[in-house]
């Protein structure tokens, strides 16, 4: 049972009336990308010790607050290609690029910018103490057959006793297509047992094509689990993995603990997508762009689905 935009002074009035806004952004978002350098791309947030946060309605560069529950600026991703062949063995030190550490989200659910900002979202009587009881980092890169998830979640105990796939520590993911309208698949990922117990991987393709693979190691001493998953594209309902393609990707990291196992709260970036019911438009938008650091598409990314957005409010 998973619970389960501003004007510029520097603009001048347009002569053609019948020019809509999404012009002036199109045209406003060309000169963007024109004028910043592709071989930086910002796709790491610094730890945080505090699971909550006070919104203020703008992020730090002044942009509108963000479409879903995902925090301002962290909703559009750039995915880029692996330097190295990805094994799955559990080990994530051939992966390169930056990762995403400790992303927030609103609640309650649907809150957007009007809600508390949060890391970790307590459920079911399960609570957080602090970084060292549950926090996480994640990275999404892929070559031209896979696209490939990485998390590591520090848990000071690992539990999942329970035979549901969700039901314990736990990743699970939903894929929504690049409008973020519809579910395309729904996958779930554990270690199975508790600290010093430990079985096996668990591999649950709840919804879609399936076919993906994965490996969870536990690091006892450092506290660490870390997830290993492998998402043919086929299992993603995409042709060919080639630069910018999108899709939607969210992700709940399940948290359980001795005193209280099972699904007692999650983090992860758009998990809202996965709890308190399914919804494609809580997934955070990828792009896959052609090299590490490009920022090119990721911001064709940003700028279309912004244009999308006020084309459907013009309509």
């Amino acid at each position: 049972m998973t619970p389960r935009c501003c004007g510029s002074p520097h603009l001048k009035p347009m002569k053609n009336p019948s020019l809509s806004f999404s012009t002036l952004l199109l045209t406003a978002g060309l000169a963007l990308l024109a004028s910043v350098p592709t071989a930086r791309a910002a796709a790491i947030i610094s730890p945080i010790a505090d699971s909550t946060s006070t919104r203020s309605g703008m992020n730090s560069a002044g942009a509108a607050p963000q479409g879903n529950d995902i925090e301002p600026g962290q909703e559009f991703q750039s995915a880029t290609p692996a330097t190295n062949p990805i094994v799955l063995d559990g080990n994530l030190s051939e992966w390169s690029g930056q990762a995403i550490v400790n992303p927030q989200f609103s609640i309650p659910k649907g809150s957007r910018d009007t809600g508390q900002l949060v890391t970790f979202e307590p459920y079911a009587g399960g609570d957080w103490t602090g970084p060292d009881d549950h926090s996480i980092s994640l990275q999404v890169v892929f070559d031209e057959s896979n696209v490939y998830l990485g998390v590591i979640v520090t848990d000071e105990y690992h539990e999942h006793a329970a035979s549901a796939s969700w039901d314990g520590d736990a990743v699970q993911i939903m894929i929504a297509n690049p409008d973020r309208d519809a579910q395309v698949a729904l996958y779930n990922y554990a270690l199975g047992g508790i600290e010093g117990a430990l079985s096996g991987t668990i591999i649950d393709h709840e919804a879609g094509l399936g076919g993906t693979d994965a490996v969870v190691s536990r690091n006892a001493a450092a506290h660490q689990t870390i997830y290993e998953i492998r998402l043919p594209k086929e299992s993603l309902a995409i042709d060919n993995l080639t630069s910018g393609v999108q899709f939607g990707l969210g992700v709940a990291v399940n948290d359980g603990d001795e005193a209280t196992p099972g699904q007692r709260g999650w983090s992860g970036l758009g998990p809202h997508a996965v709890v308190f019911g399914k919804t494609p438009a809580e997934t955070a938008l990828f792009t896959l762009v052609p090299e590490p650091g490009s920022l090119s598409l990721s911001m064709a990314g940003i700028i279309g689905a912004t244009l999308l957005r006020f084309r459907k409010r013009e309509r």
